[in-house]
Parts: structure tokens; sequence; C-alpha cells
């Protein structure tokens, strides 16, 4: 994590390792707004994967054509 901006002794972070870890986390709090995942009702672990797969390809959806990656 990176320092505050006002400390005094700020330490080094690796920033795209940041980056990347900031991206992680946003993708799995846009998957807690669907209840299905974030409760795991489903009985068989290939059901469960599955529904995780269309909620993934629906947070993709959902953003905005300029962030997305080819």
């Amino acid at each position: 994590m990176p320092p505050k901006r006002n400390r005094t002794a700020p330490w080094d972070y690796d920033r795209e390792a940041y980056k990347g870890r900031n991206m992680v986390e946003r993708v799995f709090n846009r998957m807690k707004h669907h209840r299905k995942a974030s409760t795991r009702y489903d009985r068989l672990d290939a059901t469960f994967l599955a529904d995780l797969q269309l909620i993934l390809i629906a947070v993709y959806l959902k953003k905005p054509a300029k962030t997305q990656l080819v």
C-alpha cells in the first residue's frame, strides 16, 4: 500500500503490483452485488463456477467501453 502524502518518512512500494491488486479488489466488489455469488446457494461446485463465470461476464459487459481491454 502506498504511504499517505503527509508522512515524514514514506516507504517504497511496487506501483504496478498495487494497481493489479486494486483492480482485483474492484472486480470482487462488483461481484458482491450479485446475491447468488455472495451467499453461495448452489450445491454443486460446477454450478457455482458457472454462475461466477456468468457474473464476471455481466460485470465485464457493464464496464464503459473506453476502459475495456481488447
